[in-house]
């Protein structure tokens, strides 16, 4: 039995869900399909290393995610095949990673680096990449630099922490706040 299984997202065909699953010795990422019989776990992943931030581009062909079993985290990329099987990995980062996501026209994936900066490469489908562009440079008082969502539009939400903060124990996130002010003063009764 493993220690847990963490969901990291679902297939685009929403029929089956990334997990990554740890025990006391290894790290795997898997899919577990759901479907009528009982599910079903296939391992596509695993490492000595700590394997994080699973991640499958939004057409379901590509995984990407952090290993350091070498050493050092870094990012890689592997075809996700047709059957299931996952292809041989390809690095893409020379300088570290920490948190890899999907923009959402599924060919560029972001990261951070070892350093705190918000980095950005092309992936092709052959899973050759372009040169790491530089997006941010985020502050060391950023909360988790590898904590970073990507919106629709492609811009970045991360979490920042006040000088006299300590660990963020709750994070409200109001988008349109601005229409919800505006809706509300229209309801107020003038006097």
């Amino acid at each position: 039995t493993l220690a847990y299984d963490q969901p990291c997202g679902w297939t685009p065909d929403g029929k089956s869900i990334l997990l990554q699953s740890r025990d006391h010795l290894k790290l795997w990422i898997r899919i577990l399909t759901l479907g009528e019989g009982a599910p079903v776990v296939r391992d596509l992943y695993s490492s000595a290393g700590i394997s994080i931030s699973p991640a499958l581009s939004p057409d379901g062909r590509t995984l990407a995610f952090i290993d350091d079993e070498s050493g050092r985290a870094q990012g890689y990329v592997a075809s996700l095949g047709a059957d299931g099987r996952l292809g041989q990995p390809v690095q893409f980062t020379r300088d570290g990673a920490r948190g890899v996501r999907w923009q959402r026209e599924g060919r560029t994936l972001v990261y951070t680096n070892a350093a705190s900066a918000l980095m950005q490469v092309r992936v092709a489908t052959d899973l050759s990449y372009s040169p790491p562009q530089l997006l941010a440079r985020l502050a060391d008082d950023v909360t988790q630099p590898e904590d970073f969502a990507l919106a629709p539009d492609g811009s970045v939400v991360v979490t920042h922490r006040a000088d006299d903060e300590g660990d963020v124990k709750q994070f409200d996130l109001i988008l349109g706040f601005d229409q919800e002010v505006e809706r509300a003063l229209a309801r107020k009764p003038k006097r």
